[in-house]
């Protein structure tokens, strides 16, 4: 009995003992709350219950119920157009019919897809935005590590490509399918096959040529039915030792070719292949690259994954770069008023500039043909193209974060 009341007395000594060290070591740790409608009062009270606290965890998860974003609500300046649907639905956007912001009236294309000794049942939606084909989806089948996918061919609203992908490796089977007649079949009678997997292809609008990436990016090749060649092969030899990275597409009536080597910075040279005559002419020669993590200078070319290009002049006039020609076209605007560029089609540079107006370019002259302002931007966002087959609607988050507002630059050619 004696050696229970000592070692009662012990614990409840080393108690006080504890007691006491909290009271002197623990700090207030009390947070303020940021949002003061959220903000909970803590109750050092030592009558407090464990059905309070339940009670004040109840509250919290009210109080958070209440925070919730509301869905997002569409606004438009500058026009009476009305837009019911969620923002940012699946596979929903807005598109423009004779100056009309609309819904899409979706199609469906259904077929058998045939590779390999196998068939698959594909089905997808599209629609036409103005001169442009649009799909609802990507993938259309999928299984184990396998799928098919669909995608737009530049230029064309009667036709889609279709291709077998497997996980890992690539894609390969190219086809084409008929959306009129919903039919499918192979491109190029499957002469594409030679290259195996591959990474993508580009098509010009009447499907007699073709850009294959393959070999992991490391290879582009040329084919047109009668010349299947490397892109590089098209370049003289010598100039293609140093080179660590280039690219490929198709421009006007033609072949842009970039290479790309690296020194202390980046230094691009272009080459224009000419499809009528054959001919290649080196159009740009060692022009250094814009990089935001080197010194390179108002004087670098920036890039807009086209074939067009900006860099600024030793006056801050912004220069438009013709890659195809080498061509160098002076603007109306300055380094400093310049706040976002985008290219819209390989065809105008639309620019945000500080003061929140909008001005459209022909890339090809450097005139200025459309222009707006200023805006309700939130600030350091981008613009939205939505449609650019005539005028320029343009989509904006607002300051306020929440509305989106849609914009029409009137483009004057």
């Amino acid at each position: 009995m004696i050696k229970k009341i000592l070692v009662l007395a012990l614990l409840l000594t080393l108690g006080l003992i504890a007691c006491k060290d909290r009271e002197v070591k623990e700090p207030d740790t009390s947070v303020e709350e940021p949002d003061a409608e959220a903000e909970n009062t803590i109750d050092d009270s030592q009558n407090e219950t464990i059905e309070d606290e339940e009670e004040n965890t109840e509250a919290d998860q009210d109080v958070e119920t209440e925070k919730e974003e509301p869905e997002e609500e569409i606004s438009y300046a500058e026009s009476e157009y009305e837009y019911s649907s969620k923002l940012g639905e699946e596979n929903k956007e807005l598109y423009v019919v004779d100056g009309e912001i609309k819904e899409p009236a979706i199609q469906t294309f259904s077929s058998v897809y045939a590779y390999e000794g196998k068939e698959y049942e594909v089905e997808f939606g599209w629609y036409v935005q103005g001169k442009n084909l649009k799909l609802d989806s990507y993938s259309v089948y999928e299984g184990d590590g396998e799928y098919i996918a669909v995608e737009a061919i530049p230029g064309r609203t009667d036709k889609v490509l279709i291709f077998y992908s497997m996980r890992y490796e690539g894609q390969k089977g190219y086809q084409i399918c008929d959306l009129a007649s919903n039919t499918i079949e192979p491109l190029f009678g499957g002469a594409l096959e030679q290259y195996g997997y591959t990474d993508s292809i580009d098509l010009v609008q009447d499907l007699s040529k073709a850009l294959v990436r393959y070999s992991k990016g490391e290879k582009i090749a040329y084919y047109d039915g009668n010349l299947q060649k490397d892109v590089l092969d098209f370049l003289p030899q010598d100039e293609i030792t140093d080179v660590g990275i280039f690219s490929a597409g198709f421009t006007k009536n033609g072949v842009l070719i970039q290479t790309f080597k690296r020194t202390n910075d980046y230094y691009m040279s272009c080459y224009f292949y000419d499809f009528v005559s054959g001919e290649l002419v080196k159009t740009v020669d060692d022009a250094i690259c814009y990089n935001s993590n080197y010194s390179t200078g108002k004087g670098a070319v920036r890039q807009y994954g086209g074939s067009f290009g900006i860099s600024y002049a030793d006056d801050f006039t912004m220069m438009i770069w013709d890659y195809s020609t080498g061509r160098k076209t002076s603007t109306e605007l300055k380094y400093g008023q310049v706040s976002e560029i985008l290219l819209i089609d390989d065809k105008y540079f639309l620019i945000l500039t500080g003061d929140a107006h909008v001005k459209v370019i022909l890339a090809e002259s450097g005139r200025s043909v459309g222009a707006i302002g200023p805006i309700d931007i939130k600030s350091k966002s981008t613009p939205k193209v939505i449609s650019s087959d005539e005028d320029i609607y343009i989509e904006v988050t607002a300051s306020d974060k929440k509305t989106k507002k849609i914009y029409k630059i009137e483009i004057e050619m």
